[in-house]
């Protein structure tokens, strides 16, 4: 996965670099489709925002951190990621899972709905032969 961080109004260091590395990798055990994931650090008097947006899927995730600290809004942001991919996964697995169940389900009707249309034909017939009815 290629990563791209960028800092505005500072110099990144090597223990940021590494931090967000880490945390990247950890993004990739939630999903193995992440295709790249830009980070955008910035400075603004007290406060440090971090911006991390997210290719995965065809979908694009973005998570927002902001803190006095730049390691808490770093983390911050991957956690609000974390959060989303979690979520993306288990509605692509549960649509998936509903999908077959739904199919199935309809196969067990169909297959009922058609002896029981039979079973009244049936009926219907051995009324009729009883009745004395002609059939023609």
């Amino acid at each position: 996965m290629r990563t791209v961080i960028t800092a505005r109004h500072f110099e990144v260091s090597d223990s940021l670099e590494d931090r967000i590395h880490k945390a990247v990798a950890k993004l990739e055990r939630f999903d193995d489709r992440i295709v790249d994931c830009h980070v955008v650090m910035d400075v603004q008097r007290h406060r440090n925002l971090v911006e991390v947006l997210l290719n995965a899927r065809g979908h694009t995730l973005q998570g927002k951190g902001e803190s006095d600290n730049m390691y808490a809004a770093i983390d911050t942001a991957f956690e609000k990621l974390e959060r989303q991919l979690k979520r993306l996964d288990s509605k692509l697995n549960d649509h998936r899972a509903n999908k077959e169940g739904f199919v199935a389900s309809l196969i067990e009707e169909t297959g009922e709905s058609e002896e029981g249309e039979e079973n009244e034909a049936q009926l219907e017939a051995s009324s009729a032969d009883e009745s004395g009815e002609d059939a023609a």
